[in-house]
């Protein structure tokens, strides 16, 4: 299995070479994330299997996330 995070950078001609190996992909990402950096998003297209909609990798209280809030 190929554990993908991020997967918005990833465009269609990496994506294509990823599935080439014929391995299973767990595609992770999120919404907010950086799009690909050449051509459009190849894995963000597709409706997700599951969905995570509270932020847990920061306090609620977080300034970090508070900014990266303001900044979107």
């Amino acid at each position: 299995m190929i554990v993908l995070d991020e997967c918005s950078m990833v465009d269609v001609n990496l994506a294509r070479d990823l599935m080439s190996f014929g391995t299973p992909i767990l595609a992770l990402g999120d919404l907010e994330q950086l799009p690909a950096v050449d051509g459009e998003s190849y894995f963000t297209n597709a409706k997700p299997g599951a969905m995570l909609p509270e932020i847990r990798s920061h306090a609620k209280d977080s300034p970090v996330l508070r900014l990266a809030t303001d900044t979107r």
